[in-house]
């Protein structure tokens, strides 16, 4: 009994600690954007309080009617152009009660049409068509911060009624938690999104008009002149924008869309803080102009476009390999397969760090906040509040997939340590690079000694200068978690001392290659062998007069079946679209020689009379990966009458 009033205590106590933090986000938050505003304008910036009540006092109303009926207006456009502009459909992902939604997509065509106006009143009225939000900035504040307040409380309320998909975040009985954080997952009108239109279309379009109006004012401020630090902040932020409307279909796989309900905390932070705490810097810069030398525009852009690269490049991955983890640019990546069945990317731009699209986020604020320059650390509250931001997703992101995924997330975590900054530290797959060149190619020009069955000591391998950081412990784990099972580990039974060579692909000769089995019988070969290859070289093979083992001392094969339907073979390289039938049994029969590697590399050095060479004759047809016949050139292959159906 006691210990069940301990823990009834333990909860409340856990309750109230959760009520009181979001309370104080919830009306702190509002505080913080006006802040900024009468912290830093015109008169000046300055850390204090009395200067922010001076500024309070001799300001216009927080209110503004006429500014609030433009911002009413300003939504009505805005969903007037989700109505009636054309866009397409795309399913979003399934959710937790098994449906699938549609979203329409046509933010892209929204931001033109906005756009389009923009232009309009420019050619109409000057650059005076967008100081209107400039002087009305105040204004516009009060009124997208009613808009989302009036927003979160319709979608609380409308969460409570029947046939609603429920947040798992937002649906603990804590009223003032489940109201920040959302109770319904999705909450919708018809077919329109409320959650998608509201993450993307008003604050982020918003943004972008409120940073044209900013640079306009700076025009009219300095008599027609636009400082370079200006250009580069207005550049850099609609350049992200445009980006995220571009790309909207993105957005669909996000936690924003798949987990988070849609509450306070998504409102309020894509109505009123995107575009008012985002477009700080360029509202700093029309009424502080600052003038960068050129190697500071150089340094910044190439920032941008580092930060970028990796932003777009790790997004772009990730979506490209949940649509389809067999598509030619996915298709090298490794992962692991949960027990849910959800696959983890362990490789590529995710394999750097769980996640490496923040790093890239993180280094675009730096160049967004740069342009102002040194004079004020407040134009750089960007650059702290995002990082805070990140660091908490990506706990919160932690903690939820460590429930999720449970020992697999734990791996995951192995084999990817880093969080967010991948750290200047070799990874495991370019250790793996890098052995499998030594131990295959160039052990000797390193100066390493390698035994006659191409083994080479592990103590030598790790003590030359090249492999400075790997240490033992993360050599066998690569040796283990190799998916093409290229490395061999061999301890000396009589010294104990460790050795290592690659199962197969060597281009030094070795003499005494224990690791390979050899073929005897017809029936130790695979019902039908392929070489791996692509379209051009397949034509280059054909030209040539047969496979050529190139440097290697064995040409490689594999078998047939394991390629069937475009899965990932680890023997295959991920970029090899066509596999050349090899009529094995026939040349068998004329007597060249056959081998298995110990990582089922089928491998042969080619006919007696032509060593590293199987002639044409050998070759029976071509298909792609998923079994199609290749005709091309018509008399390309001994049988050109070839069809995929005469495979077992």
């Amino acid at each position: 009994m006691q210990l069940l009033r301990k823990k009834c205590l333990f909860y409340q106590k856990k309750e109230f600690v959760r009520s009181l933090s979001v309370t104080v986000i919830i009306f702190s938050t509002p505080f913080i954007v006006y802040e900024l505003y009468f912290l830093c304008n015109e008169n000046g910036c300055k850390f204090s309080l009395m200067y922010i009540l001076e500024s309070f006092f001799q300001n216009e109303p927080l209110f503004d009617p006429f500014a609030f009926i433009v911002y009413f207006l300003w939504w009505i456009l805005l969903i007037s152009a989700w109505v009636f502009l054309p866009g397409y459909f795309k399913q979003g992902n399934i959710l937790d009660n098994g449906a699938r939604l549609t979203y329409k997509i046509n933010g892209f065509r929204t931001l033109i049409f906005v756009l389009s106006i923009c232009t309009i009143g420019f050619y109409l009225k000057g650059v005076d068509f967008l100081e209107f939000v400039w002087s009305h900035y105040l204004g516009l504040i009060t009124s997208s911060l009613i808009f989302s307040i009036a927003l979160s409380c319709y979608t609380y309320a409308c969460s409570f009624l029947s046939n609603r998909c429920l947040s798992k975040a937002g649906n603990t009985g804590n009223y003032i938690y489940d109201f920040y954080m959302g109770r319904e997952l999705n909450p919708r009108i018809g077919l329109f999104d409320i959650k998608e239109f509201v993450e993307l279309r008003p604050g982020i379009i918003l943004w972008v008009v409120l940073n044209l109006s900013f640079a306009a004012h700076q025009y009219i401020h300095l008599e027609g002149q636009i400082t370079n630090s200006m250009v580069l902040v207005c550049l850099f932020q609609i350049w992200y924008c445009v980006d995220s409307l571009w790309n909207e279909e993105l957005v669909l796989t996000t936690m924003d869309i798949t987990t988070e309900g849609f509450g306070y905390m998504l409102c309020f932070g894509s109505i009123t803080w995107v575009p008012f705490i985002y477009s700080f810097q360029a509202r700093y810069l029309a009424f502080h102009p600052v003038y960068l030398s050129n190697f500071a525009v150089i340094g910044i852009i190439l920032l941008q476009c580092l930060g970028f690269w990796i932003f777009r490049g790790a997004n772009s991955q990730k979506d490209a390999f949940r649509k389809n983890p067999e598509a030619s640019s996915v298709r090298h990546l490794t992962y692991i397969t949960t027990e849910k069945g959800n696959k983890l990317i362990t490789s590529g731009w995710w394999g750097r760090s769980r996640h490496i699209n923040y790093f890239g986020d993180w280094l675009m604020a730096w160049a967004w906040c740069l342009p102002t320059g040194f004079e004020n650390p407040i134009t750089y509250f960007y650059v702290v509040y995002f990082a805070i931001l990140l660091i908490h997703r990506e706990r919160r992101d932690n903690h939820i997939c460590s429930i999720k995924y449970g020992k697999d997330w734990d791996k995951y975590c192995h084999l990817v340590p880093y969080r967010i900054i991948p750290l200047m530290t070799v990874h495991n797959e370019t250790w793996s690079r890098k052995l499998c060149k030594v131990l295959r190619h160039c052990a000797p020009n390193y100066g390493l000694y390698m035994n006659s069955d191409g083994f080479v000591s592990v103590d030598a391998l790790l003590s030359h200068p090249a492999f400075r950081g790997l240490t033992v412990s993360q050599l066998k784990q690569i040796v283990a978690e190799n998916n093409k099972s290229r490395f061999v580990l061999y301890t000396d039974p009589q010294t104990q001392e460790l050795f290592i060579r690659a199962a197969q692909g060597h281009s030094i000769p070795l003499q005494d290659d224990l690791l390979l089995e050899r073929i005897i019988f017809k029936d130790q070969f695979p019902k039908t062998t392929v070489h791996a290859t692509t379209r051009q070289k397949w034509i280059q093979i054909y030209k040539s007069g047969g496979l050529s083992a190139m440097k290697r001392n064995h040409i490689h094969l594999t078998s047939y079946p394991e390629c069937l339907g475009g899965t990932t073979v680890p023997q295959i390289r991920a970029s090899a679209d066509v596999l050349i039938l090899v009529d094995v049994y026939n040349a068998f029969d004329h007597g060249i020689p056959f081998f298995w590697s110990t990582n089922k590399v089928l491998l042969t050095p080619g006919a007696p009379a032509t060593p590293g060479w199987l002639p044409l004759q050998y070759l029976i047809g071509a298909i792609t990966r998923t079994g199609e016949p290749l005709i091309f050139p018509p008399d390309s292959f001994a049988s050109a009458s070839f069809h995929v159906s005469t495979i077992p």
